[in-house]
């Protein structure tokens, strides 16, 4: 897998090899397409495949899963937090947070707060 700030992450695994009765690129498409609540989304997968060799649906998912946890945790370890940002301010944070609580939403005023506040954190 490679994220759009070129970071990347690859799995293997082994498993019995089963001749497949049925082709597998749409199983291996569709069981490597699904991100569920991850922030990732599949844009382009090629399927190289000499043989068709039946690979489990479970299989597929737990590499799938663990390429997006060593992608994410490579992209954390990367990431860098711009120094020059303003530091979110305790009180200001706690009073968004009592507002939100007591009446259950933000006024506009501090609906724009908020949105800066998200961007300095």
């Amino acid at each position: 897998m490679t994220a759009e700030n070129q970071c990347r992450a690859s799995v293997e695994t082994t498993h019995e090899h089963e001749k497949a009765n049925k082709p597998q690129k749409e199983n291996i498409r569709r069981q490597l397409e699904k991100m569920g609540g991850t922030p990732f989304r599949l844009r382009q997968l090629a399927i190289n495949i000499e043989e068709d060799y039946f690979i489990p649906s479970s299989i597929l998912a737990n590499m799938r899963r663990s390429c997006v946890d060593l992608l994410t945790e490579q992209i954390l370890r990367n990431h860098h937090r711009d120094s020059r940002r303003p530091i979110a301010d305790k009180q200001l944070i706690a009073d968004l947070y009592f507002q939100f609580e007591t009446i259950g939403r933000l006024s506009e005023d501090s609906v724009s707060f908020h949105d800066s506040l998200c961007r300095c954190l």
